[in-house]
């Protein structure tokens, strides 16, 4: 962190094959907090932190047009997720990852705002492109 003013996480596990929810929601979740608490503890400099989560943290299944706002969360996933455990949908596994991980964000920002010298940004996007690092 030493000299840098600004940080981008984009890390998070991205697959439909997971089994146990855990494999994606524990590194998302830590991956995330440890940036923020790495930061706090060694960026002096940090001035701006930037999340890349996802609209899958914040998006529902609906039939109907609608605005989402800060206030917007799938709580569904993470529901389904509790639930069904291994049993849950693929694609929940990830959504549930991506909202506890985006929700963790917040929850940590909140609890230390007196403190943090930077402000936090997160990106909701729909879909992300370009080639993947690993099979």
């Amino acid at each position: 962190m030493e000299g840098v003013d600004a940080i981008e996480h984009v890390a998070s596990p991205v697959t439909l094959s997971a089994d146990d929810p855990d494999t994606l929601i524990i590194p998302a979740v830590n991956g995330t907090l440890n940036v923020l608490k790495s930061a706090l503890t060694h960026g002096s400099l940090v001035r701006r932190i930037v999340i890349t989560s996802s609209v899958a943290a914040i998006m529902t299944q609906t039939t109907e047009s609608r605005v989402y706002t800060e206030s917007d969360w799938n709580d569904a996933a993470i529901k389904e997720v509790e639930e069904k455990g291994r049993n849950a949908f693929p694609p929940s596994k990830y959504r549930a990852s991506k909202t506890l991980a985006e929700r963790a964000a917040w929850d940590f920002y909140e609890k230390n705002k007196n403190v943090i010298p930077w402000d936090l940004v997160v990106l909701n996007p729909p879909y992300i492109f370009g080639p993947i690092l690993h099979r």
